[in-house]
């Protein structure tokens, strides 16, 4: 409503203002106009006075008059003949005889011409002048009767013609200050009405801007009214949005609590002997579980991020394990579509960079799980390379693809209905990772081809803090000398190619396959186990006990195990070492591997100095399901024999209680300083307990699952 009104009001202020502005052009255009027509008036008033008029008038008037005077003198000559008379009388006539050619001169002449066969009446004046010239002029100063006869009728005559000249020129003269007096009147007529209009013009000018002050102010009014709305409405606003957080917050957790306790059990029951058809079940409860585990994570960050209470930390951590846990949080997934699914990095590079590792794992894991949703058959990987200052991470599938101009980055977006149908999600990953992309001072940006894949790309800046990194064990680089106990067959052409790609080098190359025996693993590809291990069974059973097939599907071959997490940590487990000799190098200790527990997966973190937004405990769901209670108990029981468990609720106790673990119930981290902790146990997801364990310094090496 606010709007609607806000847009009338303007659309109500153009229109007055395009009036007003209208009205003046107007004005404007008018008083130009009355300006010209001014101008005009005063050029012809000018004209009505022009001095050349009034010389040429005068001139005439001269010409008459002089021939009038040598008309006189002639007569006066004719009574009495003297010397005095005829000197007179020749005076006049030079006189008369200069004006003559004053007339025919200059401007006098060019107003002249415009007589009425003025060239033949200047002829006949200058003929008579000339026929008088030698009568007036004798050298015997004699006149006869005769000659003063001639002179008098020819003075006469030209008498005559100077009063025509007179009378022709008043004429044009009186036309032209009729004509112009005319034109006058009709440009006074116009210049009045043009004034008239212009003031008129005016006024409306003078109302419309009285009109608009008016509108002005009530707009000023209605728009005080408007903010009143506006303040109320953001406060309305806000205390709607801290109600929301509250309650995503306490609904999160809420929803948290029983969700770990599905979780937790459903592992519990899936760990007994139990019927097929109940253990299937079982699993769908445990995935569903997951699954709004999952959703819950995701509405929680989202509103994290919105609400501005995220803050990127700046830690050491150790790549490979980064890229570790992406990989087997996914892997399960990727196994069960059959899917190419591999993870790999840049050998040469460092092991150990400072950034936030959580929020890094959470990007990944967000860019893989959607590749692998929209992926039915093909490959999903993960490449990391360096490159201009800064750590890329390169997420591709052969997927459904993504449209053009899809703005993918958008909360709750899918590309369309039947997508949201077909592979369900919120369409929250995208969004909050990009989020988390521009908080670590990175960016993101994806090249798509429908029906054919798609590619992510995401650089974030990166440190090595040398220093920091040699006294966390030194995990800087691999040297080549790390992998000189691990063979590769050299006619495996595809395996050497892969790890050149990955600037891997140190491997030693064999040509008989027989002497695999003397090293701690052997590298061999897929197609190579296929064409040339499995053919010949007796080589295959010898062979396969220290071998690693790189490949994604996660598939077990008899005992080599097919991993498709390629990265210097991973391959170098497959070496004669003892793990925990390697976890030693870190500050956490890494309790469960593979080589350990065979049949069971525990994931801990093994991140140094993890704050509240970049680490969590995890224990995974790739547990198989032969594991028994006992054996479990017994694996566990030299770490777990004191555990503080972190919750506000009794369900994690009579999960707890199933294991015969000893346990001491906390609402807040602070509890934890009660008793010397040798683990503690978290809900899934419960990332500020967690982050408050490990702030207490005596608790640094304390396990979290």
């Amino acid at each position: 409503m606010v709007r609607l009104r806000k847009a009338w009001f303007n659309d109500k202020s153009k229109m007055t203002v395009s009036k007003v502005n209208v009205l003046v052009f107007l004005s404007i255009a008018f008083l130009v106009v009355s300006i010209l027509i001014f101008s005009e008036l005063f050029q012809r008033q000018r004209l009505v006075l022009s001095a050349a008029e009034e010389d040429a008038l005068w001139a005439s008037y001269q010409l008459d008059r002089e021939a009038l005077k040598l008309n006189n003198a002639l007569m006066l000559l004719e009574h009495d003949i003297n010397v005095d008379k005829i000197e007179e009388a020749r005076l006049r006539f030079d006189i008369l005889y200069s004006r003559i050619n004053l007339i025919k001169q200059g401007q006098l002449g060019s107003l002249f011409s415009r007589i009425p066969d003025s060239e033949k009446l200047l002829f006949e004046i200058e003929s008579e002048l000339q026929f008088m010239d030698p009568l007036l002029f004798d050298d015997d100063d004699i006149f006869s009767d005769t000659a003063i006869s001639d002179l008098i009728e020819q003075s006469s005559l030209l008498l005559k013609r100077t009063e025509n000249i007179v009378f022709e020129i008043l004429s044009i003269r009186s036309t032209d200050k009729v004509q112009h007096r005319n034109e006058s009147i009709d440009l006074f007529v116009t210049l009045s009405t043009l004034l008239a209009v212009l003031t008129i013009t005016i006024m409306f000018i003078i109302y419309m801007l009285f009109k608009q002050l008016k509108e002005v102010r009530l707009s000023y009014k209605k728009s005080q009214d408007m903010t009143i709305e506006l303040e109320n409405a953001v406060d309305y606003a806000q205390k709607a949005l801290k109600i929301k957080t509250e309650f995503v917050s306490t609904m999160s957790h809420e929803m948290r609590t029983p969700m770990n306790a599905i979780i937790g059990f459903s592992h519990l029951i899936l760990a007994d002997d139990i019927p097929a058809e109940t253990r299937s079940k079982t699993k769908k409860i445990q995935k569903a579980a997951n699954n709004l585990l999952s959703l819950i994570n995701s509405i929680l960050d989202f509103e994290k991020i919105e609400s501005g209470k995220i803050h990127v930390e700046k830690d050491l951590y150790d790549l490979d394990s980064v890229l570790e846990f992406v990989y087997h949080i996914n892997e399960e997934e990727a196994k069960r579509k059959n899917l190419h699914f591999t993870v790999s990095r840049d050998f040469s590079m460092s092991s150990t960079f400072m950034g936030d590792p959580f929020r890094l794992q959470q990007i990944l894991i967000n860019l893989v799980s959607n590749a692998i949703k929209f992926t039915q058959t093909g490959f999903v990987y993960v490449k990391v390379c360096l490159k201009d200052d800064k750590l890329v991470f390169e997420v591709a599938d052969s997927g459904i693809g993504i449209q053009e101009n899809a703005n993918v980055f958008e909360a709750f977006h899918q590309a369309d209905n039947s997508t949201s149908r077909i592979y369900g999600g919120t369409g929250l990953g995208l969004s909050i990772s990009q989020k988390l992309v521009a908080l670590m001072g990175g960016a993101i940006d994806y090249e798509s081809t429908l029906s054919v894949g798609t590619r992510f790309f995401v650089s974030i800046p990166y440190g090595v803090d040398t220093d920091e990194a040699e006294v966390a064990g030194k995990s800087v680089a691999y040297e080549e000398t790390h992998f000189n106990q691990i063979s590769v067959m050299k006619d495996d052409n595809n395996i050497i190619k892969q790890l050149e790609d990955m600037h891997c080098h140190g491997f030693c190359l064999l040509e008989d396959s027989h002497l695999v025996g003397v090293f701690k693993a052997n590298v061999i590809s897929l197609e190579y186990l296929r064409k040339e291990i499995e053919p010949n069974k007796e080589m295959s059973e010898s062979y396969l006990d220290n071998v690693i097939v790189l490949h994604g599907d996660g598939t077990f071959h008899a005992n080599g195990k097919m991993t498709g997490l390629l990265t210097p940590k991973n391959i170098l487990r497959y070496i004669d070492v003892s793990l925990l000799e390697m976890s030693q190098k870190n500050t956490r200790v890494e309790v469960f591997d593979t080589a350990q527990i065979p049949d069971i997966t525990a994931q801990t973190d093994v991140l140094k100095g993890r704050s509240e937004s970049s680490t969590k405990g995890k224990v995974t769901t790739q547990q198989k399901d032969l594991i028994r209670k006992e054996e479990l108990r017994k694996v566990t029981a030299p770490f777990l024999a004191k555990i503080i468990d972190l919750e506000n609720s009794l369900m994690n106790g009579e999960a707890d209680s199933e294991m015969a673990i000893h346990y001491i119930l906390a609402e807040y981290p602070k509890e934890c300083d009660r008793a010397l902790l040798q683990s503690a146990l978290l809900d899934i997801e419960e990332y500020e307990f967690d982050s408050a364990v490990l702030k207490i310094e005596k608790y640094r090496k304390t396990l979290v699952i």
